[in-house]
């Protein structure tokens, strides 16, 4: 991601664990400062792995932000579904991962910083959030049909609908146009998935 800050023997670092331990599927360094949010799903039950240098830990699914795929572990010619935009593709792949009994770590000793938003302007920020809005709305309800099935999705997804509404509403009688149009996005979204549309919305952006 062009929003990522890494260290300069992070890849030295990378040849050396492949070296000594090769049974991950994918694995990921961890933030700088883990305090504020981390980068993975922790099991329920934790499972740690010692290899020569690096303590290994079993997680349930990370952000993709920074890792390494082992493809050898992977049967698949698509890592990914490109029907997903944005959201959800990674929970889509671990989840079959998990089904496979294939294995997703991270390394507590190789550390990195992701700045979120930071790689688009300002200028462009309501546009950005708008999109993320509407394919995060898109792409839950494509995971869980995907996955489980079309009704399940409609109930995962009815809170985010019903939030929505109600953040529109206020945004009207506030007069509030940056939060309309995300939360009319959201809205959209949750839309176009219901009707098995594609997710085509980009922003609007020159």
């Amino acid at each position: 991601a062009p929003d990522v800050i890494f260290f300069n023997d992070l890849f030295v670092y990378f040849e050396k664990l492949t070296e000594e331990f090769s049974e991950f599927s994918i694995i990921a360094p961890t933030y700088k400062n883990e305090k504020i949010h981390k980068n993975y799903y922790p099991l329920l039950k934790k499972n740690t792995i010692k290899s020569k240098n690096y303590l290994l830990e079993e997680v349930e699914d990370l952000d993709w932000c920074l890792c390494l795929v082992n493809k050898s572990k992977l049967d698949k010619k698509k890592i990914l579904d490109e029907n997903f935009f944005l959201y959800f593709e990674t929970f889509d792949l671990a989840l079959s991962l998990k089904k496979e009994k294939k294995k997703i770590y991270v390394i507590k000793e190789i550390k990195f910083i992701h700045e979120g938003t930071s790689s688009s302007k300002n200028e462009y920020k309501l546009e950005i959030l708008a999109n993320r809005n509407w394919h995060y709305s898109w792409s839950k309800f494509y995971f869980y049909k995907k996955n489980y099935n079309y009704f399940y999705a409609i109930r995962k997804l009815l809170p985010n609908f019903l939030k929505a509404i109600k953040g529109y509403i206020t945004a009207v009688i506030n007069s509030d146009e940056g939060h309309k149009k995300t939360h009319k996005a959201t809205m959209s979204g949750i839309t176009n998935s219901l009707f098995l549309k594609s997710a085509t919305y980009r922003p609007k952006i020159k």
